[in-house]
C-alpha cells in the first residue's frame, strides 16, 4: 500500500510540475513575472500595460493566469489591484526554477525594456501608487 501511494505522491508531483511549466510558457507572462520579481514592486494593470506595451485585455487575461497558478497575488486598493510576486509558495524546485527565469530573462532586450519602461512609469505614482490608469491610450481599449 505505501508503494502505491509513494507512486501517486510522484505522479501528483510530476502533474504539478507540468501545469507550472504550462502557466510559464507564455511570453508575456514571463514578462509580467520577470518584471515583478526584477522590481520587487506592486504592480497595477495598467502599469502592466504601459511597460509591457501590452493591451490591457491580453494583460488581465494572462494576470488572471498567473493569479489562478498562484504565482502572484493580487490586493484592492480603490479602483486599482495591485500585484506582487508570491516569492515561497513550497513547490518543489520552484525556487530554482524562478531563480533560473530571473537569471535567464535579466540580458532579453524585451524584458530590459520593460523595465525600463516601468522605472519611467513609477514617477506617475502618487504616494507611492497609480492614480492615473493607462497612460497609453490605444493599449486600454480592448
Amino acid at each position: 500500500m505505501q508503494a502505491s501511494n509513494r507512486t501517486a505522491e510522484k505522479i501528483q508531483e510530476v502533474t504539478q510540475v507540468a501545469k507550472l511549466l504550462k502557466v510559464l510558457a507564455d511570453p508575456t507572462r514571463l514578462r509580467i513575472l520577470h518584471l515583478l520579481i526584477t522590481t520587487k514592486e506592486e504592480i497595477c494593470v495598467c502599469e502592466f500595460v504601459d511597460s509591457l506595451h501590452e493591451r490591457q485585455y491580453n494583460v488581465s487575461k494572462h494576470v488572471a493566469v498567473l493569479e489562478g497558478a498562484g504565482f502572484i497575488k493580487g490586493k484592492k486598493d480603490g479602483r486599482f489591484t495591485y500585484y506582487r510576486f508570491l516569492s515561497d509558495r513550497g513547490v518543489a524546485g520552484e525556487v530554482a526554477l524562478v531563480g533560473f527565469l530571473a537569471a535567464a530573462l535579466q540580458q532579453d532586450q524585451q524584458c530590459l525594456a520593460d523595465i525600463e519602461r516601468f522605472s519611467a512609469r513609477l514617477a506617475c505614482r502618487v504616494g507611492g501608487r497609480c492614480r492615473i490608469g493607462v497612460q497609453s491610450k490605444q493599449l486600454a481599449s480592448e
